[in-house]
């Protein structure tokens, strides 16, 4: 059966309930700048363990939430099938994450409740609602230059389309799209995708400067993807994510 909800399609039969789908699943985005796709965003998620996988760039991203609430992240390198193991305090400036709920959802629900509320549609578990939010400037009022446009799903916890309006320094306005395309329920194939990883060869981050010799691990250190204090993991554009959602 084929499942659809606006431009999202559901790749196998749905589980037997919304709360199965939202502890499993796998969503394919299309993520794309000033109407250009530019990379595609593969989003996996099973109980306390999310991964972002960016197949063309050959990188993925894994976060899982520890028995004392802290995140380990893991950095996957595909073509090599090498990994890079963080400390939970590897990060973060050495004060580690708790923040489980940006990390398995992207945007947190405080977040959401201040945007406005603007239409609701479809039923169970595709039940959608959409928001806008409108940044203050610099000037304390409402920046005419920005906006933010939210398709939330939430039966499933999970962002169908996500759009950010700003104007960069240059005054050029520039238009960033995260699209949901495909949302997989098949809890047998999300596990095989998570596990797949574990095969990679792995090496801890604070061994990293005892590996010198290791061509691969100098290579990813200069090219800025080994570092401390900092997430360590990049967004679409390259650059150094701070946080943990799509603000």
């Amino acid at each position: 059966m084929v499942f659809a909800s606006s431009s999202t399609v559901l790749a196998e039969e749905a589980p037997a309930s919304c709360d199965e789908l939202r502890q499993a699943l796998g969503a394919s985005y299309t993520v794309s700048s000033n109407g250009r796709q530019d990379v595609t965003l593969e989003f996996w998620r099973a109980g306390s363990r999310v991964l972002y996988h960016y197949p063309e760039r050959n990188l993925a991203d894994q976060w899982t939430l520890t028995s004392n609430g802290y995140l380990k992240p893991v950095r996957y390198f595909t073509a090599d099938q090498r990994a890079i193991e963080y400390d939970a305090f590897d990060i973060n400036g050495g004060k580690g994450s708790r923040d489980w709920e940006s990390r398995s959802r992207w945007i947190t629900q405080s977040q959401i409740d201040a945007m406005s509320l603007t239409g609701t549609q479809g039923e169970g578990c595709m039940k959608t609602e959409t928001y806008e939010f409108t940044p203050v400037g610099k000037s304390g009022k409402p920046d005419p230059f920005s906006s933010v446009s939210l398709s939330w799903l939430p039966e499933l916890q999970l962002v169908e389309s996500y759009q950010v309006r700003k104007a960069d320094s240059l005054g050029q306005r520039r238009i960033t799209r995260w699209q949901l395309e495909v949302l997989r329920s098949d809890k047998a194939l999300v596990d095989a995708t998570l596990h797949a990883f574990d095969d990679y060869a792995a090496t801890d981050y604070a061994d990293v400067g005892d590996n010198e010799s290791d061509p691969f691990l100098m290579k990813m250190i200069k090219l800025g993807f080994v570092q401390h204090g900092a997430s360590g993991f990049y967004n679409s554009d390259g650059s150094p994510l701070s946080g943990g959602h799509v603000h």
